[in-house]
């Protein structure tokens, strides 16, 4: 093994130094980072003794910078297969611990080290904010939402209606309903009777849009009471706008004989009359909706009908409310990422994602998570400037939480990158190194890798009265057959999805200076083409949702974000006969419904079928990443071969315990050179 070690400092140049006192007793490892997902080299010693010329250069350094002086150490390796010298170490000499020791004729001094590589510098800026992203004004939909005005009946009122505005026509008194709304000008009825009995007096209705959509909704139960004075023709339950609905209950008829009703007959007086109405209708203009009874009388006579409502009656009538689409400059993702890693590297072109990359921006294909943008409340209700500002580390996470991500470090032609994928594509079944005749194989549970319970979803959402009973997009909480441990997997992003958040920001005028919302992150899917946020373009069997075809982010339901999850989730049930992850909670709307099309690359297609946000989800042992286990043993290792692990991070180790014993493999999560024995220790995640 042919090593060679030089001091780099930006004053004093480069120097090629012997090698340093301790490094013989230096131990390297390769150690997966648990939120990265992604293996990294960490060195680990007390101190290094340097002499002579080492001692000079650090030393000059010193007395030119102080502690702030930047001295770099460089080890390299000769690789005798491709002649050629590799990095396999690179850090800083930490001068805050620099000890300079001068005795006679001897003179040395002593620091430790700090890692100086790509990755450690970008973590130390994980979580500064970063700005200026690229701008695509995208077109945003009006996502409905409906207004709801509701009257019910008044426990402890007169329970019977009686005539108040002439003997024909019966309203709903509001001695039985809370009141409705009041107005002054009746809008002309097509009936000229009804017209001058519905007259500026008559206050009981609704006031309604021009070109509005509206579900009215009228659940009751009449008893009808007839004197003896006069026949009665008909009795109807009406239900009338000047021009966009008209609807008759024909609750008592007979046009050719006579009734003769009689108050005092019991059969008469127990007849049951059932109003249970469920209309859809859209207005033209501005319209007032009127409720009400009319009776007719065979004779003309004096006769009257009083009507009975119990406790239990209601009149909703529900405004689908939309407003004019609009256009915000937002930001994808894929942007997003680039320019905070460049920010924080200050290396260019140091990112890279297949997941969230774009033909727009170099990539062979489109990925699944390319059509994703961001933006603040002041973007999407145009208030400018106040540009989007995130940390790295905010925006994965909150990403994270969707789409089941992992970060690692890649070098390309000597240039390393940032790479985010999904997790899986760390956790490969490909092979870097073999290693024969292990001893001493220990195997160990991993309980880091167990959890009997998820939260997944969004962390705030719009959760205003009726808009917050429909709102798919909150949070969910699961439980599985696991019973020895007690562990929760917290997957709920702290951007909003929430459609209604979304509308309700965009319907929100410039005029007002803070809206709840302004500060706050929102994700966006967008359609097919990249112009417009999706819609229902890719999904059917969509039910139990108020804003039906107009809402957002139906691909980014809690419930998908858990399929996303289902190869995390499911080794804590591999040996377990229960595998159902079961809903135990949720927050809004989660009776949610929708069916994914033409979208197999996402892994929450569900094979096409109907996902309710409340749905059970059996696991399979076919969707574990790998098994909650540990391998532990210990082998000899060389330099090369730990060099040729770490430039394949997302690649497993194969092993085996001599002839005729099984290949096992797994994911490494610590391996541990001794440079001094060239042994090391492994600790595999089992595959």
């Amino acid at each position: 093994m042919q090593l060679r070690f030089s001091l780099q400092n930006n004053l004093l140049g480069t120097l090629a130094i012997s090698e340093p006192v301790g490094w013989d007793n230096c131990s390297l490892s390769l150690v997966r980072n648990t939120r990265w997902h992604s293996l990294s080299f960490e060195y680990s010693n007390n101190k290094l003794r340097f002499y002579q010329k080492s001692y000079n250069f650090i030393t000059t350094a010193y007395e030119n910078e102080g502690i702030d002086s930047v001295v770099v150490i460089l080890v390299e390796i000769f690789d005798n297969e491709t002649f050629t010298w590799q990095t396999i170490y690179e850090g800083f000499l930490r001068m805050k611990d620099l000890e300079i020791v001068r005795k006679k004729g001897n003179k040395y001094c002593e620091c430790g080290l700090e890692q100086n590589d790509f990755a450690v510098k970008f973590k130390n800026k994980e979580e500064i904010k970063v700005g200026d992203f690229a701008i695509n004004n995208i077109n945003l939909h009006s996502q409905i939402i409906p207004k709801i005005d509701k009257v019910e009946a008044v426990e402890g009122a007169n329970q019977y209606i009686v005539p108040s505005y002439g003997p024909d026509y019966y309203v709903l008194s509001p001695i039985l309903f809370a009141t409705i709304e009041d107005a002054g000008i009746i809008n002309p009825l097509d009936n000229p009777n009804e017209r001058n009995a519905l007259d500026d007096s008559f206050q009981h209705f609704f006031n309604l849009k021009a070109a509005t959509k509206y579900k009215l909704k009228i659940k009751t139960q009449a008893s009808c009471f007839y004197y003896k004075y006069g026949d009665l023709t008909s009795a109807r339950f009406i239900v009338k706008t000047a021009q966009s609905i008209s609807t008759t209950i024909n609750l008592l008829s007979n046009t050719s004989t006579p009734v003769l009703a009689d108050f005092f007959d019991p059969a008469r007086r127990n007849i049951i009359y059932n109003i249970d109405l469920d209309l859809e209708f859209t207005t033209t203009n501005d319209e007032k909706l009127f409720i009400y009874f009319l009776k007719e009388n065979f004779d003309g006579g004096q006769s009257q009908v009083f009507w009975f409502f119990p406790l239990t009656d209601f009149i909703e009538i529900t405004e689908m409310s939309v407003a004019p689409p609009s256009t915000a400059g937002l930001h994808f993702v894929d942007d997003v990422f680039k320019k905070m890693i460049e920010t924080n590297s200050e290396v260019p072109n140091s990112y890279y994602s297949e997941f969230f990359g774009r033909t727009a921006s170099g990539y062979t294909e489109n990925g699944s998570g390319a059509r994703t943008v961001l933006a603040n409340g002041f973007e999407i209700r145009k208030l400018l400037p106040n540009p989007l500002r995130l940390t790295f580390k905010e925006t994965f996470d909150a990403l994270n939480a969707i789409f089941n991500l992992g970060i690692g470090i890649e070098n390309v032609a000597g240039t390393k990158r940032i790479r985010i994928e999904k997790k899986e594509y760390f956790y490969k079944n490909d092979i870097s190194l073999h290693i024969p005749n292990v001893n001493n194989l220990r195997t160990t549970v991993s309980d880091a890798y167990y959890f009997n319970q998820v939260k997944v979803g969004y962390e705030k959402y719009e959760d205003d009265g009726l808009n917050g009973l429909d709102d798919f997009l909150s949070k969910r909480e699961y439980a599985n057959s696991v019973k020895s441990i007690k562990s929760s997997l917290e997957i709920t992003s702290k951007f909003i999805a929430s459609g209604y958040a979304i509308e309700t920001t965009r319907r929100t005028p410039i005029s007002t200076k803070e809206w709840k919302y302004d500060n706050d992150t929102f994700v966006i899917c967008l359609n097919n083409t990249f112009t417009a946020a999706e819609k229902n373009e890719n999904f059917q069997n969509l039910t139990d949702l108020v804003q039906g075809i107009t809402a957002y982010n139906l691909r980014i339901a809690p419930n998908r974000n858990l399929l996303r999850w289902r190869n995390w989730i499911s080794p804590s049930t591999l040996k377990n006969a229960d595998k159902t992850l079961k809903f135990t909670a949720g927050d809004g709307n989660y009776k949610a419904q929708s069916s994914m099309i033409n979208t197999t690359y996402d892994t929450a297609y569900f094979g096409g079928n109907p996902l309710q946000e409340n749905q059970n989800l059996v696991l399979s042992n076919n969707d574990a990443l790998f098994v909650p286990e540990y391998y532990d043993f210990e082998a000899p290792l060389s330099w090369q071969e730990l060099l040729q692990i770490k430039e394949n991070p997302t690649f497993c180790i194969s092993f085996d315990q001599g002839a005729g014993t099984p290949t096992l493999k797994g994911a490494p999560i610590d391996i541990t050179l001794d440079t001094q024995k060239g042994k090391a220790k492994f600790k595999l995640l089992r595959k």
